[in-house]
């Protein structure tokens, strides 16, 4: 599930997002559009439930196994 349809799932999702993270509410609409900073990513999945996946998070045009890579790396 992309997490713009995760977050349109239920009012106020985003913004608790934004508490949880630490973040202002604006990151999570650039989220929204996918612009997800790697280091945030095993995070949002993981704060989903795994409702958004890592493969969800990472656009096609990237390499999804690099990036995952740098995920487990940066933890």
């Amino acid at each position: 599930m992309k997490l713009h349809d995760w977050l349109n799932e239920e009012t106020g999702r985003a913004s608790a997002m934004a508490a949880h993270f630490g973040v202002h509410r604006s990151f999570i609409s650039q989220w929204r559009s996918g612009e997800i900073p790697v280091k945030y990513m095993r995070d949002v999945v993981s704060y989903t439930g795994g409702a958004v996946t890592l493969n969800d998070l990472v656009p096609v045009s990237k390499d999804v196994e690099a990036v995952k890579k740098k995920v487990n790396t940066e933890s």
